[in-house]
């Protein structure tokens, strides 16, 4: 059992590829992409919400990458989450 944090950033499902290897790869080893539909200011979009479970210490992180999603997205905003969890390998 380990006490983690499940943190999800938000972002319009644009250059995924360019994202998955060049920004989330770079910092975490493993995560979970999910495709959606969001909406932002009344107005659709296909979303991609990027799943990582990592340490509290790990915000910093997140928030790094949340910032460099938003640039290479060029998105007026990037939403990130975070949700305390308790989590099993087996």
């Amino acid at each position: 059992m380990s006490m983690s944090k499940l943190y999800r950033i938000y972002t319009e499902n644009t250059r995924k590829q360019h994202l998955v290897r060049q920004a989330v790869n770079k910092c975490f080893d493993g995560y979970t992409l999910l495709k959606g539909v969001g909406y932002w200011q009344g107005t659709r979009e296909l979303s991609l919400i990027i799943e990582i479970i990592a340490e509290a210490a790990d915000r910093d992180r997140i928030k790094a990458l949340a910032e460099e999603i938003k640039v290479v997205n060029e998105q007026q905003a990037v939403l990130w989450t975070e949700q305390d969890i308790v989590s099993w390998l087996v």
